[in-house]
């Protein structure tokens, strides 16, 4: 059996692969073993410390439990998603419950651990340590990206053309049944939520739709990486040359080098404040303050017309940043790219220390109908790297059995290439200092 220091799982690829591959390019050069996985799937190995994309309650321990060898004794809380709205940010369901509240949770910065002690979290289970998504922004990583030129070759992208990216946020704006009913539980406002989203992403298409037909500058349309793309948009897709739908590589990419930035609701606006790039927030159709991302204090400079929208692209209508310095240093604490080593020490004090340890396998309690579940999750992940499941799915779920395939097949390669890239910035930075 093979025992690993440190068993990193992901949810969504594009979203964390670049961060766990820095943490894990990190803590390699400290000297101790990593192994990254999906969230969900079958590991044969005995971790010694776990770390997860997420973790709610008990149930989002099943699969930890149940995912690798051994007894699970250190979990450690990545937790990804930290920025929400005033409204989602009082949901009990969002945060730790029951034995999940046990594990070590990462607060990017006060504000994090403000709420993770508002709600029972004992101070010895929580580390501020920023957020290391932010360290790609600084300058000493500018080699791990692309540039506009490799880039514009990849795609095919005009690159005299300006290149206007639209980060989408409407991940509820195309669900499938399956998914409404999954999240009912959690979200008593859902149908509300779905209409928000459908209406906003409607009024925009159709901006785009306006904007393309007088304009040969490129818009570029980034999904959410929970979003299932709708009809308009992919009507826009076939309708226009200039219309690009892009899923690959992570948002700071294609904020690096896109001329301009606009954004709905999406945290990735954290990014672009690193970066030091204007972005606007495109607001066609008002969102409730308590449904707003609590992140962007100055509603006075979201962008409500088309006209302003189309100034914006074209050089004409200067904007505020869309929140202030004080509320990102609330949200995400201090930064100077050196977030994912404040990490990795955590991680090492971890694995070091006894405090750390709960039993989670003895307090489990064996749940025939979830084991059945988790089974066959495993089994469909685990067999995604060889097979291409897409005709044994539903209708529903067709799409996303094939990203999965995509993903799987790569996963192991796309690792290695992050890592020894990460590894080298790392080295050459460590040189410097």
């Amino acid at each position: 059996m093979k025992k690993v220091d440190f068993l990193i799982y992901y949810e969504h690829i594009n979203r964390e692969i670049e961060n766990i591959c820095l943490l894990s390019a990190e803590l390699k050069r400290r000297g101790y073993s990593t192994i990254i996985r999906k969230y969900g799937s079958w590991t044969p190995v005995k971790p010694k410390v776990v770390l997860t994309p997420f973790l709610y309650s008990t149930d989002d321990i099943y699969p930890i439990v149940y995912g690798c060898y051994g007894r699970v004794e250190k979990i450690i809380n990545l937790q990804w998603e930290q920025v929400r709205t005033p409204e989602l940010e009082n949901n009990r369901s969002l945060y730790p419950d029951g034995w999940a509240i046990y594990a070590q949770h990462l607060a990017w910065g006060t504000k994090t651990w403000d709420k993770l002690r508002e709600i029972g979290v004992s101070k010895k289970n929580i580390a501020v340590t920023g957020n290391i998504a932010l360290d790609l922004n600084f300058k000493y990583f500018d080699k791990l990206f692309l540039s506009r030129e490799e880039i514009s070759n990849i795609y095919s992208l005009d690159n005299k053309k300006k290149w206007h990216l639209f980060i989408s946020s409407f991940a509820y704006s195309n669900l499938d049944k399956s998914q409404i009913n999954g999240l009912k539980s959690k979200l008593y406002n859902l149908n509300y939520l779905i209409e928000i989203h459908k209406s906003s992403q409607i009024e925009l298409i159709s901006w785009f739709d306006s904007y393309l037909k007088t304009h040969m500058d490129i818009i570029i349309y980034r999904p959410h990486p929970a979003e299932c793309l709708s009809e308009k948009v992919l009507e826009l897709d076939k309708k226009y040359t200039n219309f690009k739908i892009i899923k690959d590589y992570s948002i700071r990419q294609w904020i690096r080098i896109c001329d301009t930035v606009s954004n709905w609701i999406s945290t990735s606006i954290a990014d672009t404040y690193v970066l030091g790039k204007s972005c606007s927030i495109l607001r066609p159709i008002t969102i409730p303050q308590n449904l707003d991302m609590a992140l962007l204090d100055r509603p006075n400079t979201y962008l409500k017309s088309y006209k302003q929208f189309v100034e914006f692209l074209d050089g004409k209508y200067s904007i505020q940043f869309p929140c202030s310095d004080e509320t990102m240093l609330y949200w995400y604490g201090e930064n100077n790219g050196k977030n994912y080593m404040k990490v990795a020490d955590f991680c090492i004090e971890v694995l070091n220390g006894n405090k750390y340890e709960f039993n989670y396998n003895s307090r489990m309690r064996y749940n025939i109908k979830k084991r059945t579940w988790l089974l066959r999750h495993q089994i469909y992940i685990n067999v995604s790297k060889y097979i291409n499941l897409q005709k044994f799915i539903s209708k529903d779920h067709k799409t996303t059995a094939y990203s999965n395939f995509l993903e799987q097949r790569n996963i192991n390669r796309l690792i290695e290439k992050y890592e020894d890239a990460f590894k080298v910035i790392i080295d050459e930075s460590s040189d410097k200092e």
